[in-house]
């Protein structure tokens, strides 16, 4: 999901990888704090596990919790963005499919989720956009204070996504905008932060 706080002090969340193949739905909310410190949420979202999508209102409690140590040690830590890059150069009603990849680090805690996408340039588009999903894979790692070490591998490809240790650390890395290689793909950096 992609986060987009707007003026109004609403946040919209977009659904880049959604193994429900509900691309098109974006959720709404408005952020207040409570008096513990903690976000609530309230909104409304379509409801894609029942019949007919429905419309709901809800809410969630965000909290913000430490960030695990790294391998920068106490106090210090790197956080980072990763989406794979693709070039979707297709002919009106032509299909590819891809693998959509997001590799993101924070501190000690790494996180990589994936989705083989099929997308189509429609009649009259110059964009493609995304026609159908297919299975969604993930792998959570964490800093062990030596190495990085698996603690979820989930769905047909969890075990050969790129692991915390495929991406180099390098001045590369501390562009957003630019392009990194991880396993020798092309990824976009989204974002790149740096405690000391």
């Amino acid at each position: 999901m992609v986060r987009i706080l707007t003026r109004s002090g609403r946040v919209q969340f977009t659904h880049e990888i959604d193994s429900h193949n509900s691309f098109d739905d974006v959720d709404c909310g408005t952020f207040t704090t409570l008096p513990n410190g903690d976000d609530l949420e309230t909104g409304s979202m379509s409801r894609p596990d029942l019949p007919g999508a429905p419309v709901t209102e809800y809410e969630e409690v965000w909290r913000e919790l430490s960030f695990r140590e790294g391998p920068e040690g106490p106090g210090k830590g790197v956080s980072w963005v990763l989406e794979s890059k693709h070039d979707l150069e297709l002919g009106e009603g032509q299909e590819v499919e891809v693998s959509r990849t997001f590799l993101a680090r924070i501190w000690g805690t790494y996180l990589v989720v994936c989705q083989r996408q099929v997308y189509v340039r429609l009649a009259g588009s110059k964009d493609a956009v995304v026609k159908t999903g297919k299975g969604v894979s993930a792998r959570r790692e964490e800093w062990d204070s030596t190495r990085w070490s698996a603690k979820y591998v989930l769905g047909l490809e969890g075990d050969s996504l790129p692991s915390a240790q495929d991406v180099e650390a390098n001045e590369q890395l501390r562009t957003p905008g630019g392009t990194i290689l991880v396993k020798g793909e092309p990824y976009t950096i989204r974002s790149y932060e740096e405690v000391v």
